[in-house]
């Protein structure tokens, strides 16, 4: 499957099943290298998509069988499914800056987590990409887009134990000491981050 044909597979196709019946028509090098040529340049298919599809679309795409379970596969280099994580950095700042999308970009790290490809392994069985997703964490907790910090938050109340140990508590001493640190609703979120007993 090229990526035209897995981009308007991707945004047209409006059958529960999409991500299933669409893993069955390409190759995990094909779905690697088109997730990130998408996630590098979201803009021109964002804004030639409808609402409604986008919504679909961003609450599949890093769901339990949807394609971002594809950054564990560990067939795949390494360096292509590094390339994937950190390319979620500028989809974030470009598609989820000012519009949340109704939670999907809060959600989204919660979901990516658990997601597998073809019955594969979790993504947070894989320890490695999970420490390159929290580095793009930290990287969103220094954006100017609310939605993306809350979002990122949430990604390290989601990640933060399935990474190297002490890094998401640095993260978050980080964060207390930055640019958010008189927004007292993001500082309350990560103060219960920190604590375990955020949801």
């Amino acid at each position: 499957m090229n990526y035209t044909d897995w981009i308007n597979f991707t945004f047209s196709n409006v059958n529960k099943d999409w991500c299933l019946s669409g893993i069955q028509r390409i190759t995990a090098q094909e779905l690697i290298e088109h997730c990130i040529t998408f996630f590098g340049d979201p803009m021109p298919i964002v804004k030639n998509t409808s609402r409604e599809a986008l919504m679909r679309v961003f609450d599949e795409m890093p769901s339990v069988d949807g394609f971002l379970g594809v950054l564990s596969r560990a067939e795949i280099l390494f360096d292509l499914r590094r390339t994937l994580v950190q390319r979620h950095l500028g989809f974030f700042r470009t598609v989820f800056q000012t519009d949340g999308y109704d939670g999907k970009a809060f959600m989204w790290w919660e979901r990516l987590i658990c997601a597998s490809w073809r019955d594969g392994p979790r993504v947070y069985c894989d320890d490695a990409i999970c420490e390159e997703l929290l580095t793009v964490l930290d990287h969103i907790l220094q954006t100017d887009s609310r939605i993306c910090v809350k979002s990122a938050l949430h990604g390290i109340n989601e990640i933060g134990s399935s990474g190297p140990e002490g890094v998401a508590d640095e993260i978050l001493r980080n964060f207390f000491r930055g640019k958010w640190a008189g927004d007292a609703e993001l500082v309350a979120y990560a103060q219960e981050v920190a604590a375990g007993e955020a949801q």
